[in-house]
C-alpha cells in the first residue's frame, strides 16, 4: 500500500508537473554528498534515502512543490543539488556542534533556504 502512495506521488510529481529532474538530483546528490560528509560507502545510505517513506515524501512532494520550484531544466538542476546540499550541512551542524537546536526541522530549512534562493 505504501509503494502505491509513494507510486502516485512519482506519478503527480514527476510526470504531471515536470520536476524529475529536481527529484532525481536532489536524491543522488543527497546520497553522494552524505557519503562524502560521512566517508563511508554503505548500503544502509542508500536504503535511507531511497526507501525511506519521510525522504521519498520531502523529495517528491515538498522539493516538487510546483509553486516554488524553478520550471527551466537548469534551474530544476541546481536547485534539487542546492537543497541537497544545504539540507546535508544542516544536519552536520546541527547534530554535530548546535545539539541545544535540536529542535530545528533541517529539512524544511533547507527547503526554505533553497526556495529563497532559487525563487
Amino acid at each position: 500500500m505504501v509503494l502505491f502512495a509513494i507510486l502516485l506521488l512519482v506519478f503527480v510529481s514527476c510526470y504531471r508537473y515536470k520536476r524529475y529532474y529536481t527529484v532525481v538530483t536532489y536524491l543522488f546528490s543527497f546520497v553522494l554528498i552524505s557519503m562524502l560528509f560521512t566517508l563511508s560507502v554503505s548500503v544502509g545510505a542508500l536504503s535511507n534515502v531511497f526507501l525511506n517513506p519521510g525522504n521519498l515524501f520531502y523529495a517528491f512532494v515538498m522539493i516538487a512543490e510546483p509553486m516554488t520550484s524553478p520550471v527551466n531544466k537548469k534551474r530544476q538542476i541546481l536547485y534539487g543539488f542546492a537543497v541537497a546540499l544545504v539540507y546535508a550541512i544542516l544536519i552536520c551542524i546541527i547534530q554535530g556542534y548546535i545539539r541545544h537546536l535540536s529542535f530545528l526541522d533541517s529539512s524544511l530549512l533547507a527547503l526554505l533556504i533553497g526556495n529563497l534562493l532559487f525563487f
